[in-house]
């Protein structure tokens, strides 16, 4: 299966994806202070409406806001066919 790159906002729940790039280093460093860095594999739990999008990782869940998702680049080796339209294969 080939691997897509995305941002974090585009995963669905249960997508299991590995962090490519955290593109801001304001959201880079606030992202190692929850232990999280490029190469980190998360799982997206679930997503509040309108807030912060939860995600596991190793035994931990955290609740990640909108902007640090944004600036957080993944590769997911399975993807949603209503996403596919706009990603390239990595």
């Amino acid at each position: 299966m080939t691997p897509f790159t995305l941002s974090a906002t585009k995963l669905q729940p249960g997508q299991t994806a590995c962090i490519s790039s955290i593109s801001d280093d304001a959201m880079a460093l606030l992202a190692l202070r929850f232990g999280i860095e490029e190469g980190a594999e998360i799982t997206l739990l679930h997503r509040i409406p309108n807030g912060p999008m939860v995600f596991q990782y190793g035994h931990s869940e955290l609740a990640l806001g909108q902007e640090i998702c944004r600036s957080m680049t993944v590769q997911t080796k399975s993807i949603s066919p209503q996403f596919t339209h706009n990603l390239q294969p990595a």
